[in-house]
Order: C-alpha cells, then sequence, then structure tokens
C-alpha cells in the first residue's frame, strides 16, 4: 500500500513530503476521526477550506468529490490538508488508501507550519463561477413520505435550501415513465419537441403529473424556460442515460424557478417520492412494476453517495391525524380501504408501525430519521443535527416552509411550525382507552423512537382479560358518519371481525412479544437524530 500511494502522490504537484522518508517506528497509526463540522463551518467562508490532522479517508473523498472544480468556482477551491506529524502520515501510507484523494486535483497537503505560511493562501480573487453542470452532481437524499407522519413539513422546510436540489412538494412523482414515453432512445432535441407536444390523453396525463407538480406555482410561465434549458446542460444532438435525464431535469426545473447554485460545494439532490403511486399510469403504458424497479435503480446507482431522510410520528398522534383525514376527506390512501375500522388496523397490525422506517434498499445504506415533534417544537436544534446528517451547512432556509422557494400556500398545522399537532391526539375520533390499546400493542415501536408510553405501564393480561379488554367498542365504531359518504356504517360484520382481529394480534403480543424494529434490513442499528433537551412545556422555550 505504501508504494501505491507513493506513485499516486509523486503525481500530485500539491505534496511537499520528501519521497526519502519512509515510515518509522516512531509515526503511530493514526485515527479517522470527523473533520465534518469543520469542513461544513468554513464552506461559505471567503478562504479555502484547511482541516488539520485528517486521516478519514472516506470523508476525505467525499469532500474532494463534493468540492466544485477552482476553474468553476472561480477560486482557489481546494481542499488544504495540514499534518502535525510527518511519521504518522508516513504511517498512514502503510495502511490507508490515498489514491483516489491524490489524484483528484482538489488536496494539498501541508507538513508543518513553514509549509502552511508558504503555501495556503490568506487572500483569495474571486472570478464569477461557471453555472453548474450534471456531472458534478455525485449525491442523492431520498425523502421517502409516510402518510400523515409530517412528511410535507420536512420536505417544505429542506425546499429551499442553497445546498440542495430540490422540486418542490409532490413534484415529478412518475420521472422513470415520463423518461421513458418522452426521451428514451431520443436526442435532446426530438425530447424537448415531444415534451412540448404530448400526443393523446395518457401522454398529456403523465406530462402535467409531472411537469405541471414539479413546477407549481407558475407553470405556464416556467415550462418553455425548463424545456429550453434542458439544452444548457444536455447536447440537443446527443441521446442520454435515464440517469443523466434525471440530473438534467433537477437543474433545468431549479433554474427555472431562479435558483442558481455558485457555492463552493456543489448541491445533493433531494428527492420527495411522494406521489409515486403509478398504477394507472403503468397500464396505460403497458410498464410493469418490474420495469419502474429497474429504473429507479439505474438512477439511484449513478450516485457515487446515497442517503435516506424519514421522519417519524408518535402512532396514536398520526393515527389520529389518519383517521381525521379519512373522515372529513372520504379517502383513504391507496390499499387501505375507506374505512376507519382498517385505518386503525394498519395501527393495530403485526410490524404496524417499525417496518416501514427500515431501509427497502440496500443501496442507501446510509439513512436517519428524524421525530416529527422535535421537528415542531425545536426547529433550529433539530434541522442543525439534521443538516449535520446530510452533510450540508445549516441554512436560516431550515426556519421556513417553502415550495420551489416560494410560500407553500398550505397553512394546516402538520405542514407548518404551528406545534399543536404535537399534542392533538384527535379524542373525537380516540378515547384515552383506545390510545391504551394501540400502545400495548405498539410498545415498543413507541420505545424504539424515543417515545414514552402515555398510557399502558407494560401490564401483563390474561387471555379472559383481554378478551373483555379489546371487546369494549373503538370510539370510530359509535360515530355516526354521513350515509352518503359512509353507506351502512357501523357495519356489524366488519365490527365483529375487526374485534376478532385484534383479539388475536393482542393474545399474540402477550404471548410472543413485538418485533424488534431496532435494526434495519441491512442490520445496522437504526438511526435517530438525538436532539436531547428535556421535556417542556407548550412555548417553553429551549434553555429556559
Amino acid at each position: 500500500m505504501f508504494e501505491k500511494n507513493q506513485e499516486a502522490f509523486k503525481s500530485c504537484g500539491d505534496f511537499h513530503l520528501n519521497f526519502d522518508e519512509l515510515p518509522t517506528t516512531e509515526g503511530s497509526p493514526p485515527q479517522a476521526e470527523s473533520r465534518l463540522k469543520s469542513f461544513l463551518s468554513q464552506v461559505e467562508s471567503e478562504l479555502p477550506i484547511l482541516l488539520k490532522d485528517a486521516y478519514d479517508i472516506a470523508e476525505i473523498t467525499w469532500m474532494c468529490d463534493r468540492l466544485r472544480a477552482s476553474n468553476r468556482f472561480g477560486a482557489d477551491n481546494k481542499l488544504y490538508l495540514q499534518y502535525s506529524s510527518r511519521s504518522d502520515f508516513l504511517k498512514s501510507m502503510e495502511t490507508f488508501d490515498w489514491t483516489e484523494i491524490a489524484r483528484s486535483g482538489k488536496a494539498f497537503f501541508l507538513f508543518d507550519d513553514e509549509q502552511k505560511q508558504k503555501y495556503y493562501p490568506t487572500t483569495t480573487e474571486h472570478a464569477e463561477p461557471a453555472p453548474l453542470q450534471i456531472d458534478e452532481i455525485v449525491e442523492i437524499i431520498n425523502s421517502i413520505p409516510w402518510h400523515n407522519s409530517g412528511t410535507d413539513f420536512f420536505n417544505m422546510i429542506l425546499d429551499s435550501h442553497p445546498s440542495l436540489l430540490t422540486i418542490g412538494w409532490h413534484g415529478l412523482p412518475s420521472f422513470t415513465i415520463l423518461w421513458k414515453i418522452f426521451c428514451k432512445d431520443k436526442t435532446v432535441k426530438e425530447a424537448v419537441e415531444h415534451l412540448r407536444k404530448p400526443k393523446g390523453t395518457a401522454e398529456i396525463e403523465l406530462r402535467k403529473r409531472n411537469l405541471f407538480h414539479m413546477l407549481k406555482y407558475k407553470y405556464e410561465e416556467r415550462l418553455p424556460i425548463f424545456l429550453d434549458n434542458l439544452s444548457q446542460y444536455l447536447d440537443s444532438e446527443k441521446t442520454y442515460s435515464l440517469h443523466d435525464w434525471f440530473k438534467a431535469f433537477y437543474l433545468s426545473a431549479n433554474a427555472a424557478c431562479g435558483r442558481k447554485f455558485l457555492q463552493r460545494i456543489t448541491p445533493a439532490v433531494f428527492y420527495d417520492l411522494h406521489g409515486t403511486f403509478q398504477a394507472k399510469l403503468m397500464q396505460s403504458f403497458n410498464i410493469t412494476s418490474k420495469e419502474v424497479a429497474d429504473m429507479d435503480n439505474e438512477i439511484w446507482l449513478g450516485f457515487k453517495y446515497k442517503r435516506y431522510a424519514g421522519v417519524v410520528r408518535s402512532p396514536t398522534g398520526r393515527l389520529g391525524c389518519q383517521v381525521n383525514s379519512l373522515i372529513n376527506g372520504g379517502k383513504s390512501p391507496i390499499g387501505w380501504r375507506n374505512s376507519p375500522l382498517a385505518t386503525l388496523k394498519v395501527y393495530a397490525r403485526e410490524n404496524s408501525y417499525g417496518h416501514y422506517m427500515r431501509e427497502s434498499d440496500p443501496a442507501f445504506s446510509v439513512s436517519c430519521h428524524v421525530r416529527f415533534e422535535d421537528l415542531k417544537l425545536y426547529p433550529r436544534e433539530t434541522t442543525e443535527k439534521l443538516c449535520e446528517f446530510l452533510r450540508i451547512p445549516w441554512s436560516e432556509t431550515c426556519l421556513q416552509i417553502t415550495t420551489n422557494g416560494e410560500d407553500s400556500g398550505i397553512v394546516d398545522g402538520t405542514a407548518g411550525f404551528d406545534v399543536k399537532p404535537v399534542y392533538n391526539t384527535h379524542p373525537e375520533y380516540l378515547s384515552t382507552l383506545d390510545q391504551y390499546r394501540i400502545e400495548l400493542l405498539n410498545a415498543k415501536n413507541f420505545q424504539v423512537w424515543g417515545y414514552k408510553l402515555k398510557y399502558y405501564d407494560g401490564t401483563k393480561f390474561s387471555a379472559e382479560d383481554l378478551k373483555k379488554l379489546f371487546d369494549i367498542p373503538f370510539k370510530v365504531e359509535t360515530l355516526k358518519l354521513d350515509p352518503k359518504k359512509w353507506p351502512g356504517w357501523p357495519n356489524q360484520e366488519e365490527i365483529k371481525s375487526f374485534h376478532e382481529w385484534i383479539l388475536q394480534r393482542a393474545l399474540d403480543v402477550m404471548e410472543n412479544g413485538e418485533k424488534d424494529y431496532s435494526v434495519d434490513k441491512n442490520g445496522k442499528s437504526l438511526r435517530l437524530i438525538e436532539v436531547l433537551v428535556p421535556d417542556l412545556k407548550p412555548g417553553q422555550k429551549l434553555y429556559e
């Protein structure tokens, strides 16, 4: 390994260490400690970034990949790496692979204060940065929504972040189908012309489903700008891969919304997967689920770095919100059936709360989740921790909710900074006993995600007592609902079936316990962004 590194450094003009030196017994293997905070704190400064004694190879490689080349940034944009011990650095060359960093052309190595004084610039000159291009985008962050968990709120917080390429609220929900119909095997010129003039009702619907939502709220004004911009990122006479089209759509859409990315680090793509229920579109164009999955994988595999970020919410709070949306909206998400009891069943069944937060794709092996309640109650502290995980500088935009950089137009409590949804358990739909029973069935799920059990105290019930407990009607069974929306409610056969089912579920929990959700499908411990604050009263300041 030492010789391999030595060869790489010989071609690195920014390496100032005598190659006659060899590792000695004096040197000690250095610790690969994170310098991420230091890196992010300097990203918005005027001077080139300087890190001391950085040995985390994966992290330094990521930094080099995310730094814009100096000629594109319009100023010296190298990563200056200063090492206090020559012998320790030489030791690292025996075990750490520095070759990719050395050959990146973005790292400048310094080995003492004298070299720092000689080579590290104390002033810098700036020229006009070059527009961002698709080859500079190397990272994607997926936000996978779950109904009534606060994902709209989460995505709108990140919508205007200057280090993220975003497409606002539910935009671009079926990109792979759009690409196959309008862009695959076509030159950019041909694809743009097809996008301008879709053929037939199904194509018009497909374009609207994606481009209209992508460019809200000024679709008519932004569409021609977006289509013209595609030729700024792709050669009009060439064909491109699905992955390149995906990045070009993001760059062009953001440009059409007036966003410019001229910072020293390239933004990551933030992909909100809202609205990806596309069965009707797939049927219209004879596209199978496997084709969509394969195309999705082609997009993900094109990114060198992939992260997943999700939102969790207290099961009882989320259930109350879901029942409220169902009854007042008269509809339920696909597969949940239009019934309050069916919704209750979703939250009471095995794997009811933990399963969806486990990674569904091994490609996204780095993930974290943030509590909806923390985002509401401690937005500054929580978003600072979130940005650290996403490896982007914190921004004041995290304290605003926007869509494509503009006022979202959504004022309900779930989407905004109103804290009432944190405390509203919807007692009009869920009684205290109902919440007790949901907690009994989900006790481990509550605890894994840091939620305290408010009612259930861990009591072990006999089969006879469980039957008595779960035979008592749930509050939704007693509601008088609009007969036009809910004909035949309450349905006694459905109620009888529900109580038989939920009793069996409770008996199984008492006998066998719940499944452990503390590890993901990759065998790693699930990460939760911890704000580490005491329980506060509504309206109380964090540091009072």
